[in-house]
């Protein structure tokens, strides 16, 4: 499987790309002298941490190894050769992007000709193909041991189906070398954002002090101790003659026996007959098969999944509201928001784990627990048999288009809701295939085929609520989380959208799932409690900082940063230390990130270390000189620290760096203001309102500075207009309520009064302003 696309935002993410899981012969790696910019290579180790390699598994279980041989699992990585190599390299031309890509022999070698890190066209010599089908990528040596992938592919593809050809795999993009994003950059180095998914047994190795990689693996590829865990134990096991009675003995990873599924004559859905949700081979497909950012380097199935990784809950760059995949997420985030998760089913029930093939195919698969006689009926579908609507899949795992050509089903399992498109603007599968119908036609054709959408609420409207700044969205998000009829990634992501103000009721929900039996859950209140008052976060997170699970001990250590270190009950204090030490070796597993360095400095900020944080601030800038987020929380350190005229200059290298950078134009601009200066700030302050017209608070400042610069008019106008698109604000309406009583009409400041009133129908004070100046207005 090919490296992610998934790193569109600018800010990148400590995520990682996933493949997937299996077995492979172990085969040492030779150094590739590069054409273009140096040599590296990356290094094999064999019997390494209890890992001794495929072929001694193959030596007992022959048919496994057999079957996973010409897998995608079994190629995830190879060597670049004639056998391996399935790009056109005979002087082949592919333009994109401004620039025209050459790809040539040279002798064994495959070489591309495309631009380098300078911009200049330079000659790259391939050292490894990454994945196979249905897009085949290439990495480059670049100096300091890393690897990079190139964003040209070889569509693998039949010719009849579109593909062998050369395609550019982001042409959504384009971005200039020095950018993270481009081919060159970080984004899309090897070692940190496709290895370990790639490979077995990986371990990064990265060396801050000179900037370069010393990455190992075990075997190139994914092999039976990436899904089993390391080997040593049970070889020994077996080479001792496997006493009777110890099956299994020495396994790093056993995985539950298959469970018998039973069809239920009411329902037409077979149910299991044991708790079949197979934890351990879902945490082992997780490792690769889930959007998560690492806090180790290195990692195995034989540990939790979250004391490697932390999953990304359903985030507005990831999913839409309704929980349908957005970018490249990877199966995981999905399938755990389904009904079939719930209900017992595990990956290989329908994946054949060693040659990955589905065990049937097309809606054969389904029919496994869904009665065909109910539910492969046109009486269920409505569409003509053997159409594309009458396959499962096509209504129930609609699919994206990731690098190019590469179609990912989402694993929710949902049911079609034109409904929701309507009112929430998700998309859905109905209008996903009839692209030229409207959602309302969709709506209408399955109301009329099954009656009315649910009437209970679905979670997707509740996210979108909070999501869009909505009056009340905090009661629908506290009742979300405590809903246990919801899926623990559905009320882990409303906890985790809390926010500064979650309200008596709120404050009892997180107490009450830090200590809840999903770990989600409890990651979940730890990341919420950043948000709350110091004061607030120590009876919560009390539970959280001796937890069994490394991903939440870590983030509630984070969560605690500012708490004033004698604020800290005497016996929380142990357990605080732990997990900071946790928390900090986490970091120190990332630092090729600039991310992890932005996180350190506001770590050590919130704990009044100012020179660390100030380090760390630079740290993230020296690795990715246009990381603008690193200078504003530099320039806000210097501001809290009274040293305004050095957050200036910073400010304006971030808005000379990139000018629609709405968070360092405001920034720039409350530096100006307070200066004294708010002639100057009205500019920066104005760019910023244009450019975040999702941010209240940047609209409400800049209506607040016109204002104060006499423009009052001007000020009404401003914050009317932000009042119409976030009219839950309270600040704005509050705002407009006394710049209308200034301006003396009565009228408009009753309207926004009686707008407070219906956004805080039980605060007091908002009922008072309303009847203070409903009296006033009444003719005298």
């Amino acid at each position: 499987m090919p490296c992610n696309s998934a790193l569109r935002q600018r800010r990148l993410l400590a995520t990682l790309i996933a493949a997937s899981v299996l077995i492979v012969a172990a085969a040492a790696l030779l150094s590739h002298p590069t054409v273009g910019p140096g040599a590296a290579s990356a290094q094999v180790v064999v019997d390494a941490d209890g890992y001794v390699g495929s072929e001694t598994c193959a030596g007992c279980h022959q048919a496994e190894h057999d079957a996973w041989r010409g897998s995608h699992h079994d190629l995830a990585m190879q060597h670049a050769d004639e056998t391996t190599v399935l790009g056109d390299f005979d002087d082949a031309e592919l333009a994109h992007r401004g620039v025209t890509s050459r790809f040539t022999r040279r002798g064994a070698a495959f070489v591309v000709t495309t631009e380098g890190p300078d911009g200049a066209l330079e000659d790259f010599e391939i050292a490894f193909v990454f994945g196979v089908e249905p897009v085949q990528q290439y990495l480059v040596p670049f100096p300091g041991g890393r690897y990079q992938a190139l964003l040209v592919g070889w569509d693998s593809r039949p010719a009849d189906m579109g593909g062998q050809r050369w395609v550019d795999l982001e042409a959504d993009q384009s971005v200039a070398p020095g950018d993270p994003l481009h081919w060159t950059g970080r984004g899309f180095t090897w070692n940190m954002m496709c290895a370990d998914c790639h490979s077995t047994n990986v371990v990064r190795d990265y060396d801050p002090d000179s900037k370069s990689y010393r990455t190992t693996f075990s075997e190139i590829d994914v092999g039976c101790e990436a899904c089993h865990g390391p080997g040593q134990a049970h070889a020994d096991w077996a080479a001792a003659g496997g006493p009777a009675g110890t099956q299994g003995k020495g396994l790093a990873v056993r995985f539950p026996p298959p469970a018998i599924w039973v069809m239920d004559p009411e329902t037409g859905i077979a149910r299991s007959d044991t708790d079949a949700a197979g934890g351990a081979e879902l945490q082992a497909c997780a490792r690769c098969h889930s959007r998560r950012a690492p806090l180790t380097d290195g990692s195995g199935p034989h540990r939790p999944f979250l004391d490697d990784y932390r999953i990304g809950l359903l985030r507005s760059d990831l999913y839409h509201p309704d929980g349908q995949i957005l970018d490249e997420v990877f199966v995981l985030g999905s399938f755990l928001q389904s009904r079939m998760h719930r209900a017992g089913v595990r990956c290989s029930n329908c994946h054949e784990p060693h040659t990955l093939a589905l065990r049937a195919t097309g809606n054969a698969l389904c029919a496994q627990c869904h009665e065909p006689a109910r539910f492969d009926t046109a009486e269920h579908h409505f569409h003509q048999a053997d159409s594309a609507g009458a396959a499962c899949v096509e209504c129930h795992m609609p699919a994206q288009t990731y690098l190019a050509v590469d179609e990912r089903r989402d694993h929710s399992f949902r049911i079609p809701r034109p409904d929701l498109s309507l009112r929430i603007g998700t998309p859905n599968a109905c209008t996903q295939c009839h692209a030229d119908k409207s959602d309302g036609w969709a709506d209408a054709r399955l109301r009329e085929w099954h009656g009315p959408a649910p009437a209970t609420p679905h979670f997707g409207e509740v996210l979108h609520a909070a999501r869009s700044g909505e009056a009340g969205a905090i009661d629908g998000l506290v009742a979300l989380a405590a809903d246990p009829a919801q899926a623990a990634i559905v009320r882990a992501t409303a906890l985790s959208q809390f926010g500064p103000n979650p309200g008596p009721r709120g404050y009892r929900v997180l107490a009450d799932n830090a200590r809840a039996d999903d770990p989600l859950l409890r990651l979940a209140v730890a990341d919420a409690l950043a948000a709350i008052a110091p004061e607030r976060r120590i009876v919560i997170a009390a539970p959280l900082l001796g937890d069994p699970v490394r991903a939440v001990r870590v983030a509630a250590a984070r969560a605690m940063a500012p708490v004033p270190p004698q604020a800290v009950p005497a016996d929380l204090r142990v357990d605080l230390e732990r997990a900071t030490d946790e928390f900090l070796a986490a970091q120190r597993s990332v630092l090729e990130q600039p991310t992890t360095h932005l996180d350190l400095g506001n770590f050590h900020g919130e704990r009044g270390r100012i020179s660390e944080a100030e380090a760390a601030f630079r740290n993230a800038l020296d690795l990715q000189p246009s990381f603008n987020a690193a200078r504003l929380n530099l320039a806000d350190l210097y501001r809290a620290t009274g040293r305004d005229e050095l957050a200036e200059d910073l400010l304006r290298e971030a808005v000379a760096n990139d000018p629609e950078d709405g968070d360092a134009q405001h920034a720039l601009g409350l530096v100006l203001v307070r200066q004294g200066r708010l002639g100057d700030a009205i500019g920066p302050l104005a760019r910023a309102a244009a450019l975040n017209p999702d941010s209240a608070r940047y609209g409400l400042i800049y209506g607040l500075a016109l204002d104060g610069l006499g423009d009052v008019a001007g000020a009404l106008l401003t914050l009317d207009d932000v009042h119409r698109r976030h009219p839950g604000d309270r600040q704005v309406l509050e705002s407009l309520i006394d710049l209308s009583m200034r301006t003396g009409d009565l009228d408009a400041a009753l309207g926004y009064a009686q707008a407070l009133v219906a956004i805080a129908p039980r605060d007091p004070l908002a009922r008072e302003i309303f009847r203070g100046i409903e009296r006033l207005a009444q003719p005298r």
